[in-house]
């Protein structure tokens, strides 16, 4: 009977005495935007997801594109056309971009599209928060990701004499991809400092998980597309320069 008294005195007392009460009523205080809720949604699982899609895309293709043509005898062909080196590894890597470039792009609408009923969102409209320039943004940021993974792949594919040779030398980048898009998912905000923004493939999560949340430094934007470029070039060179070792070519 103390228990059942006590109880309900205690309910009674916090029925009148709600001086303290925090949100007390029925009104909604949620001052986050739409844009911002949906953002957060999707800078946790996006990156991840997109980083996974762009990997398997890139390597069916980069190694069906070098390892196929050495394994199938048509690489001694293209080599001795009257065509540089630099040229033919610029034109492996452009194209091999282009395509992964779509793939990604249609990979990102099917998530987006699909995010509504995995995540509970009450907008179906997800793609119309972001504006142009978001856009602009994001295409960039993932077209130096693509350029970045691609040029990687090629040189891995290069050093392989078949197909299933380099598919199984880049099986274990699969597992660097997926933990540097998890970051996103344990952080509550993009890398600040500048010079994080030179890790190759982590900067570019960082600049996606930035532009997904509103987050937009222009500055560390433009440092992350400088040095992946950088990158690319110096990958480019360098199977340039695998091109020009028989050993490597057709060994």
């Amino acid at each position: 009977m103390y228990s059942k008294v006590t109880t309900l005195i205690n309910e009674y007392e916090s029925s009148i005495f709600n001086l303290f009460d925090i949100n007390n009523s029925n009104e909604q205080y949620d001052l986050a935007s739409n844009k911002e809720s949906v953002g957060r949604n999707l800078s946790a699982i996006l990156p991840m997801l997109l980083m996974g899609l762009i990997y398997s895309c890139c390597l069916s293709i980069a190694a069906e594109s070098i390892a196929g043509e050495k394994e199938r005898g048509t690489m001694a062909t293209l080599l001795v056309t009257p065509v540089s080196r630099v040229n033919i590894a610029m034109a492996k890597v452009t194209s091999l971009s282009i395509v992964a470039l779509i793939s990604g792009i249609s990979s990102y609408i099917g998530i987006v599209l699909s995010l509504p009923s995995l995540l509970n969102l009450e907008s179906l409209n997800i793609l119309m928060i972001y504006n142009i320039e978001e856009y602009i943004l994001l295409f960039f940021t993932v077209f130096s990701i693509i350029l970045v993974i691609i040029s990687i792949m090629s040189i891995v594919s290069a050093y392989s004499n078949t197909i299933k040779e380099a598919t199984t030398s880049l099986s274990p980048f699969a597992a660097l991809m997926m933990l540097i898009g998890l970051t996103c998912m344990i952080q509550t905000k993009p890398a600040s400092h500048w010079w994080m923004y030179l890790i190759p493939l982590y900067n570019g999560v960082q600049e996606l998980y930035g532009i997904l949340i509103s987050e937009i430094n222009y500055i560390n934007f433009t440092v992350m597309f400088v040095s992946n470029s950088v990158y690319v070039f110096i990958c480019i060179f360098i199977l340039a320069r695998m091109f020009n070792n028989e050993k490597i070519i057709f060994g």
